[in-house]
């Protein structure tokens, strides 16, 4: 997860962790981040293979062509470039936003993340923006209730869990 205040109070600290992810999980198609630019979450996800960024967010209103306005990435994206350079570079550049579900209220980007996380390891295909697209329902919430409940009942509650802190 990224904050802002992260990304100015412990640049050199992110760059390094970034390129040791990056380094261990090169034989992965995607990277998913989520990142914080104003108290509102959004998920990012790194392509490996394709060499872009995907920007998913939830509260960002459409134009006349209902293509998603673009926020200023300028901060994360010197991170990105900083850190990543050698996976990440293509000629063209690699920022990309595409579009996705629209969040009904202010407060529920959370829950949006973890939408597109879910969405991102079902279709990765980025080409086909529809499937990111009005994809919520009623059900989308039980399951991300419930996936999130045994994620943190068996990793991080449970002292055997990959996440448990004592």
């Amino acid at each position: 997860m990224m904050t802002v205040t992260l990304m100015t109070s412990d640049r050199v600290g992110l760059i390094r962790y970034m390129v040791r992810c990056m380094r261990e999980h090169a034989d992965k198609e995607h990277i998913v981040v989520t990142y914080n630019p104003d108290n509102h979450w959004l998920t990012l996800v790194i392509n490996v293979k394709s060499k872009q960024v995907f920007y998913l967010d939830s509260r960002i209103p459409s134009d006349e062509w209902r293509k998603p306005k673009i926020r200023d990435y300028s901060l994360v994206i010197s991170i990105l470039d900083e850190s990543l350079d050698r996976h990440l570079r293509a000629a063209e550049g690699y920022k990309e936003q595409c579009r996705c579900t629209q969040q009904p209220s202010g407060n529920a980007c959370g829950f949006y993340i973890c939408n597109n996380m879910l969405l991102v390891a079902a279709e990765p295909d980025f080409m086909n923006e529809d499937v990111y697209f009005n994809r919520t329902t009623i059900d989308n919430v039980k399951d991300i209730r419930e996936r999130l409940a045994g994620f943190l009942t068996i990793e991080v509650i449970n002292p055997k869990g990959g996440f448990y802190f004592s």
